[in-house]
């Protein structure tokens, strides 16, 4: 894959549920560390699936931090560009067992510390990454591994953002055409099966989680509203959780605005966590 900076660009492939996936990896072509470069997984946020872009969809984020010496791996998730999938309602759901096969994965690559992982999402990314968290504080086979995760403009529970109504003006974009068009008939509407739709929710498991988090959100974000993340904050406190939360002012769901100083944020927090 052509790469403009400092690495190497690969589309690689991996195995999930028997089915075959894909991720746009990048590897720094400065001098490799001892015990590998550090890896960060980039959990992308929502792009209609069938226009999401391998190589193309969230390309500065994932220069930007291969240029800073990170090993990048950005999975597509099942269904998204070529990766495969067999039940596109539910698809979203198995998004977090998509990374955590992957995360598996990451002692077949040479270049990669698989003992130094770090997490970096948006928006649904963001669902996708606390669930990673919360499974995997309960799996011997990543403790440990995972030492740190960053969200931007975090969706934090799937009962708020399917019901929809309480999103102030989404753009319609985001909505249609939606891929999840089934998901109402299989698990029932957030109202009619409440209990479900809670078990669902990785607010439900914070408890679980046991690295720093780096919280970031635009105050003018009207995509995921700001006020998820302070809510998320103050679960994250009350829990006695390690958690940064940065706002920025009047920016938006991509933080167009402060898009320079954010991911200056997120270095600066990675490296402070390198070097414990």
């Amino acid at each position: 894959v052509p790469a403009s900076g400092n690495f190497t660009s690969f589309i690689i492939s991996f195995n999930s549920d028997g089915l075959k996936e894909y991720a746009l990896m990048n590897i720094p072509k400065s001098q490799k560390p001892a015990g590998g470069f550090p890896v960060l997984i980039l959990d992308h946020g929502y792009i209609q699936p069938n226009t999401y872009d391998t190589i193309n969809s969230y390309k500065s984020d994932s220069d930007y931090f291969a240029n800073q010496g990170f090993l990048v791996i950005k999975p597509d998730y099942r269904g998204n560009g070529n990766s495969e999938v067999i039940d596109p309602a539910l698809m979203r759901f198995a998004y977090p067992i998509d990374v955590l096969n992957l995360i598996v994965s990451i002692p077949n690559i040479p270049e990669a510390d698989s003992d130094n992982l770090y997490l970096w999402s948006h928006s649904m990314g963001g669902e996708v990454s606390l669930e990673v968290l919360e499974i995997a504080a309960k799996n011997n086979n990543f403790t440990s591994k995972i030492k740190g995760a960053i969200f931007w403009a975090p969706v934090t529970d799937p009962v708020k953002w399917f019901s929809r109504n309480n999103l102030p003006n989404l753009p319609e974009a985001i909505i249609t055409p939606y891929p999840y068009t089934q998901t109402f008939e299989i698990l029932g509407t957030p109202d009619k099966n409440p209990q479900l739709w809670q078990s669902l929710s990785p607010l439900n498991y914070l408890k679980n989680i046991n690295v720093p988090i780096l919280l970031q959100h635009g105050t003018a974000d009207i995509t995921v509203p700001y006020n998820w993340s302070i809510e998320l904050n103050n679960d994250l406190l009350k829990l006695k959780k390690t958690v940064n939360f940065i706002s920025y002012p009047n920016d938006t769901h991509n933080l167009p605005l402060h898009w320079s100083e954010a991911t200056s944020d997120d270095l600066g927090f990675l490296q402070n966590l390198l070097k414990k």
